[in-house]
């Protein structure tokens, strides 16, 4: 077992997860890296990929004091192995990851960073609990419905996804690929940018029989028969893209970010579908610069008030007027206190700013919006708990 990744040490557990499509609980291998107070990032692999996959980020985002969470998903690894392909359902992998957050996040809403498979999961979660996602990075994934509209127009990329169709026929696909023919496959993918010795045997140990490769095939089966999801995405989005990816076409980049409402793309030049471990020096600058734009690795958020007001408010506090003459109370990260102060609050005595851990607010309290100046800011559609507070520093404007 790896303990760790460029000198970052790491953390495996089996996490129980109270989640659905399954009896009783799920257990799913979980490597943890990082600051365990700082702002949580899930990353999510896909096929035929496990937690190694991400061996090039986990020490990056560490290292920038980000608690890294990466979890084998469902049918992977060491990971539980449901029966059955209904046991796969989008629904039910998007479960996982608001299980996982329960588990180990206290609810609060994350980072999620998702390649392949895993970025259907990311996808489909910020479609459909946007509440749990604080920024949304996706690699060389589109969006599943996007695929199947695009895939029907399209016959290159039908010819391009035919061992989806392979991958449907039961009992042969499962011992070919156990056979060694996912070894080859994968080598073949990931020949810009090869593992380690130590990376490679931890890869292959999850594909060593057919009752191993078998759930891990079950995501195709389902993804056959599953319902679409057509919601928006409304959570900070960014997508980078390989254009070296020989399963998907990067037409259908643009046509996903098209059901987002704020979203950008990132080009990675010569990168193959494995862009994380190929072009790691695109994938990673593109993630923190998203991340921090949207708080960085402080869990915490800030508010600047007047001590006296402070001190007679009531739990929870609603606001100042001008906190709520848009409908909210307005808060800062750690980037924007010195700013705000200058620009707001130029010669006021007597002020406090209050550090707010958001882990204590309930997970649709806060929003990330642009200010006038473009700048992002959270804010929060709450009262302020006093419960959330875990620091009051006075301060001179």
């Amino acid at each position: 077992m790896i303990d760790a990744l460029d000198g970052v040490p790491l953390t495996h557990e089996r996490v129980a997860l109270q989640t659905s499509g399954v009896d009783g609980p799920l257990h799913l291998h979980v490597v943890t890296a990082g600051p365990t107070d700082g702002a949580p990032v899930i990353l999510l692999h896909g096929f035929p990929d496990a937690w190694i996959g991400w061996s090039k980020q986990i020490p990056v985002l560490a290292r920038a004091g980000y608690r890294v969470i990466v979890p084998d998903q469902r049918g992977f690894g060491p990971s539980d192995k449901p029966r059955g392909h209904a046991a796969y359902f989008m629904r039910h992998l998007i479960d996982d990851v608001v299980a996982l957050q329960d588990a180990l996040c206290g609810g609060a809403p994350t980072h999620v960073v998702g390649h392949d498979w895993g970025g259907g999961v990311a996808w489909g979660l910020a479609a459909t609990r946007p509440e749990r996602v604080r920024t949304l990075t996706i690699l060389n994934c589109p969006r599943p419905e996007v695929m199947k509209r695009f895939a029907v127009r399209h016959p290159g990329q039908i010819a391009r996804s035919f061992y989806m169709a392979l991958f449907q026929v039961p009992w042969i696909s499962e011992r070919v690929l156990a056979a060694g023919r996912l070894r080859s496959e994968v080598r073949r993918w990931h020949k810009r940018a090869p593992h380690t010795d130590e990376e490679w045997a931890e890869l292959t140990a999850n594909w060593s029989s057919p009752a191993t490769v078998l759930p891990m095939l079950n995501w195709y089966r389902a993804a056959f028969r599953d319902r679409a999801i057509e919601e928006r995405v409304t959570v900070p989005t960014v997508l980078v893209w390989g254009t070296r990816d020989d399963a998907l076409d990067e037409a259908m980049g643009p046509l996903s970010l098209a059901t987002c409402d704020d979203a950008r793309l990132v080009i990675a030049e010569n990168g193959g579908h494995f862009v994380q471990r190929s072009r790691p020096d695109v994938v990673n600058p593109a993630i923190l610069e998203h991340l921090a734009a949207h708080g960085g690795p402080d869990p915490l958020v800030y508010k600047i008030v007047r001590a006296d007001v402070w001190a007679a408010a009531p739990d929870p506090w609603p606001g100042s007027p001008d906190d709520l003459r848009d409908g909210f109370v307005h808060l800062s990260t750690a980037a924007q206190v010195e700013g705000t102060l200058a620009k707001h609050f130029a010669g006021q005595q007597g002020l406090i700013v209050l550090t707010v851990d958001l882990a204590r607010l309930p997970a649709d309290a806060v929003k990330w919006e642009r200010s006038r100046g473009d700048q992002l800011f959270p804010h929060l559609y709450v009262g302020l708990p006093k419960a959330a507070i875990v620091g009051v520093e006075p301060r001179l404007a």
